[in-house]
């Protein structure tokens, strides 16, 4: 058996005294490891309507409300600035018209009461998908930056492209203070964004600029300059992917969570929440290096990814769309899959990882165990004798609201489960099923409740004395 064990000791809780010695601040602002967070695409620059509407935004943000029993939301929109996602960097001082909606036809004003809504009625932060990197040619802040010499530049002098759009030297923008104008403009239009305390910024990567002889060592250090001058303002910085090992610690999240078993062992999610497995080097193509060869020295990464990411979770990350709506079973299997069971696995620290010729297990503390089945890849997950997810089917128990529990079951279940020894007291448990909205109960003898579900139907269901 090959077994590794965590070096650390007690997991991080929190406080400047007993923090973790890779987090880089006393605390974050928002809560990761707890809460749903998502993207969702709004429009993009090359097609005329959106994605997503700022009505669908709302409904999807209440169909998860409801579907959780009120869990913890944090939203970040992708292409809400100008045309679209990827139009117009550096600027971002306009909000398109996709981010109108039928609470005002003034896109910044719809934007800002959507803000408002979310946090007020259903417990989500909803924020801003941004980026630091690119500048456009057709933006209105080109020329300003072509003439302040803000542009990374190649060995001849010329700014150095990456597709059709250019980079920005992180060291030009913050020594030169426009990087500063553009954060504290972007919050003076859309305050809101103090209340969300966060904020996503893609690709936020060093870059060299040869002919300055700025180099990505020194280009790392502006990155966490204008990450903790985000911070000195109360939000945090969420980033697509880590490029190196000290960088862990500045960024409580990020999407693409590349991090192999070692370092999943030594970096709980508390001080770096994961994202998804997409560029997962250990099952897919090694994105990185394709990267490198296409565009230059730009980035790398720390690790090849894990075997079986679902043993530690599949991030939180999910991305959403209006076309989500419309497949609600398909949406139900993605977060239970991902951002809930990943919710549950974060309360539980992860104490041990070990791997069989067959098995590739997982444990946390409070006798957690998941367990891949590596022959067909099937995952258990149990908490002492308890089962907690087993053939498809998920029985969570979740803090929030006094204690609820979210089920799911992917093929159509008729079983029992047994509930948490620490779960409240009650005789019966209360809530919705879904898709269909309707109204559930399940009645408690002897600790278990016996669950009927047909196949991608969810419940959330709260304790009743």
């Amino acid at each position: 058996t090959f077994i590794l064990e965590l070096a650390l000791g007690t997991a991080f809780a929190g406080g400047a005294a007993d923090r973790h010695p890779a987090l880089h601040y006393d605390r974050y602002f928002n809560h990761y490891t707890d809460s749903f967070v998502t993207k969702i695409f709004l429009k993009s620059k090359t097609r005329k309507e959106p994605t997503t509407t700022m009505d669908q935004v709302r409904r999807l943000i209440r169909n998860f409300h409801e579907m959780s029993g009120g869990m913890h939301q944090i939203i970040y929109l992708v292409g809400w600035q100008y045309d679209g996602h990827d139009s117009k960097y550096p600027s971002w001082d306009k909000v398109g018209d996709q981010c109108r909606s039928s609470l005002s036809d003034d896109p910044l004003t719809s934007l800002r009461m959507v803000m408002r809504e979310a946090r007020e009625k259903y417990n989500c932060d909803l924020s801003l998908h941004l980026n630091m990197n690119d500048a456009h040619p057709d933006s209105p802040d080109w020329k300003l930056y072509n003439e302040k010499d803000l542009l990374c530049k190649d060995k001849n002098g010329k700014p150095r492209a990456l597709g059709t759009w250019f980079r920005i030297s992180h060291v030009k923008e913050w020594k030169s203070g426009y990087a500063k104008k553009r954060i504290d403009a972007l919050l003076e239009m859309i305050p809101e964004l103090k209340d969300a305390k966060t904020v996503h910024i893609d690709a936020f990567f060093a870059q060299s600029s040869d002919f300055d002889g700025i180099s990505i060592e020194d280009d790392k250090v502006a990155v966490k300059e204008i990450t903790d001058y985000w911070h000195s303002l109360g939000i945090d910085v969420t980033n697509e992917f880590i490029t190196s090992l000290d960088m862990i610690g500045y960024f409580p999240m990020v999407y693409h969570y590349n991090l192999d078993e070692r370092q999943r062992l030594l970096y709980p999610a508390e001080v770096l929440c994961p994202g998804d497995n997409l560029w997962n080097g250990r099952l897919y193509c090694d994105y990185f290096n394709t990267y490198k060869q296409n565009y230059g020295p730009l980035m790398t990464s720390p690790a090849g990814g894990c075997c079986y990411d679902e043993a530690w979770g599949i991030g939180n990350f999910c991305d959403m769309s209006g076309g989500t709506a419309a497949d609600p079973k398909g949406f139900l299997e993605r977060i239970f899959r991902t951002a809930i069971l990943m919710a549950w696995y974060n309360r539980r620290p992860v104490v041990a990882h070990s791997m069989t010729a067959t098995d590739y297990r997982v444990e946390r503390k409070g006798g957690v165990v998941a367990n891949v089945r590596m022959s067909d890849r099937t995952l258990v997950v149990r908490e002492g004798d308890r089962t907690v997810v087993e053939g498809g089917d998920y029985f969570l128990d979740m803090p929030h609201n006094g204690g609820t529990v979210l089920v799911y079951s992917k093929k159509g279940c008729d079983r029992e489960f047994v509930l948490p020894k620490d779960f409240p007291a009650c005789a019966a448990l209360e809530g919705r099923l879904f898709p269909e909205e309707r109204a559930a109960r399940l009645e408690v003898a002897a600790g278990k409740v016996r669950v009927k579900l047909p196949a991608g139907h969810s419940l959330a269901l709260r304790p009743v004395r």
